[in-house]
C-alpha cells in the first residue's frame, strides 16, 4: 500500500544527485557559449559597425534547426556586446522577443517604452505608437536592437509587420536609422514561400547554425552535468553513451532532458551514479514510439533470439550494462545445448551483429577488427532489459513449438 507520509520523509532524507537541476532544463540561460566561436564572430564583425556609426542599423536573419543553440548564442552575444558598449560610453539597448508568445501590439509597446517606461499599453492605434517610436529613435542617442526570436511565427500571420519595423524612422522622414532586428528561425525555405525577399529585409545578413558535432554537444553536456550534479554523478562514458542514445539527433535540448530524466531515474532507485540503465530508461520515456513494435522478432532466427536471450541473461545476472561477444557466445552455446541445438560459429554470429544493430537493438563497439580475433562489446540500444526479455522468452518458445512440431 502506497504511503503518502513515508514516501515524503524518505525524500526529505534523501541525498540529491542534483547540484541544480535548472542547468539541465533549456529554459535557464547558460553561462558560456561552447561550440560556436564562429558564429560569434560573425555577429560582432557585423555588429562592429554599431560602435563606429551609431546611426546606422544591422539586420540579420539567423537560421537552424532546434537546439543548436541559436537563441542561446545571441542573448549572449548582445548582453555582453550592449555592456562593453556601456563601458566606453556608446548607448545600445536590445529588447528580446519570442514570436509564439508575443503580439505585434506587445512588441511596438515594450519599443516605446524604451523611451518612455509610463508609455500607456493600450488605446492607441498601431501607426500613433510607431510614429512615437520613430520620433524618440530620431532624437535618443541611443541605438536599438530587436530580437524576434521564432520570427516566422509573425511573418506567416503579419508580414508587412516587418516591413513597417525595418523602415520605422524613414516612414517619417528621417534618415538616421539606428534601429536593428535580428530575426531568429528554423528554416529559411518555409519564409522564402511566404515572403520571397525575406533575406532582403535583413540586408542579405544570414548566420546559419549547422548542427552540433558529436564532439561540440559532448563539451556542451560535460559542462551541463558539472553544474547540475554533484561531484563524480555521471562520468565522460556516459555522457558519450547519452549522445549514442540519441542517434544521430543532436539536439542540445533533447540531450539536456535526457540526462536530467537519467538522473531522476537514478535517484528514484537510490543509486549513487548514473548508469546505463538509467540513461535508457530515459531515452524510452522521452520517446516511447520508438520501442511500441517487437515485430522484429518475429522475422528472426531461433539462433539469433538465442543469441540475444543470452545476452540479456548476462546483463540480469551480473548487474552489469555491456559484455563481450565472447562471454555471450559461451552463454549461448549453454542455451543451445539445454535446448539441443547445435551452436553456430563465432564468425556466423559476427555477421548477425548488423541485424541488431539495424534494428537499434545493440549498439556494437568494436575493440578488434582483427579478422581472426574480432572483439566486441555489446550493450543495449533503444530498450530496455525489462522490455526486450520477456518477448525474447515468448519469441524463443513459439520458435521451439513450431520446431519440434507442437504447433
Amino acid at each position: 500500500m502506497f504511503d503518502l507520509e513515508k514516501e515524503f520523509d524518505e525524500l526529505m532524507h534523501s541525498h540529491s544527485l542534483f547540484k541544480n537541476e535548472h542547468y539541465l532544463r533549456y529554459f535557464y540561460p547558460s553561462e558560456e557559449v561552447v561550440g560556436r566561436d564562429n558564429e560569434l564572430r560573425k555577429l560582432f564583425l557585423l555588429y562592429s559597425n554599431l560602435l563606429i556609426h551609431p546611426n546606422s542599423s544591422i539586420n540579420v536573419l539567423v537560421q537552424g534547426a532546434s537546439g543548436v543553440g541559436k537563441t542561446t548564442v545571441i542573448k549572449h552575444f548582445f548582453k555582453d556586446f550592449t555592456k562593453i558598449a556601456k563601458q566606453h560610453n556608446i548607448d545600445i539597448k536590445y529588447l528580446y522577443f519570442n514570436c509564439r508568445m508575443t503580439s505585434t501590439y506587445q512588441i511596438l509597446i515594450k519599443i516605446a517604452r524604451l523611451f518612455n517606461k509610463a508609455f500607456p499599453e493600450r488605446g492607441l492605434r498601431r501607426e500613433e505608437i510607431i510614429e512615437f517610436i520613430s520620433k524618440e529613435i530620431h532624437k535618443n542617442k541611443a541605438s536599438v536592437i530587436i530580437i524576434l526570436d521564432e520570427a516566422n511565427n509573425i511573418i506567416k500571420k503579419e508580414k508587412e509587420f516587418l516591413y513597417y519595423l525595418t523602415r520605422i524612422t524613414e516612414n517619417f522622414g528621417f534618415k538616421q536609422e539606428k534601429l536593428s532586428i535580428v530575426g531568429i528561425v528554423k528554416s529559411e525555405k518555409g519564409l522564402l514561400r511566404i515572403m520571397p525577399n525575406i533575406v532582403n529585409y535583413f540586408q542579405k545578413n544570414l548566420i546559419v547554425f549547422n548542427t552540433y558535432s558529436a564532439n561540440e554537444l559532448f563539451d556542451i553536456l560535460k559542462d551541463k552535468a558539472n553544474r547540475a550534479f554533484n561531484t563524480d554523478i555521471i562520468s565522460n562514458a556516459m555522457i558519450s553513451y547519452a549522445i549514442e542514445l540519441l542517434d544521430g539527433n543532436l539536439d542540445v535540448r533533447a540531450a539536456m532532458h535526457l540526462l536530467y530524466k537519467a538522473g531522476k531515474f537514478a535517484e528514484q532507485g537510490k543509486a549513487s551514479t548514473i548508469k546505463m540503465i538509467h540513461l535508457q530508461r530515459a531515452n524510452i520515456s522521452l520517446f516511447p514510439y520508438q520501442y511500441i513494435s517487437f515485430e522484429f522478432l518475429k522475422k528472426m532466427n531461433i539462433h539469433q533470439l538465442l543469441f540475444l536471450y543470452s545476452f540479456t541473461i548476462l546483463l540480469e545476472k551480473n548487474k552489469i550494462e555491456y559484455a563481450s561477444v565472447k562471454k555471450i557466445m559461451n552463454e549461448y552455446e549453454s542455451q543451445c545445448v539445454k535446448r539441443n541445438f547445435n551452436p553456430l560459429s563465432y564468425s556466423t554470429i559476427w555477421n548477425y551483429l548488423h541485424i541488431f544493430e539495424e534494428e537499434s537493438i545493440l549498439k556494437v563497439r568494436v575493440v578488434s577488427e582483427n579478422i581472426k580475433g574480432r572483439k566486441a562489446r555489446l550493450s543495449l540500444k533503444n530498450i530496455s532489459l525489462e522490455q526486450l526479455q520477456p518477448h525474447l522468452i515468448n519469441s524463443i518458445n513459439n520458435q521451439e513449438a513450431i520446431l519440434y512440431g507442437s504447433k
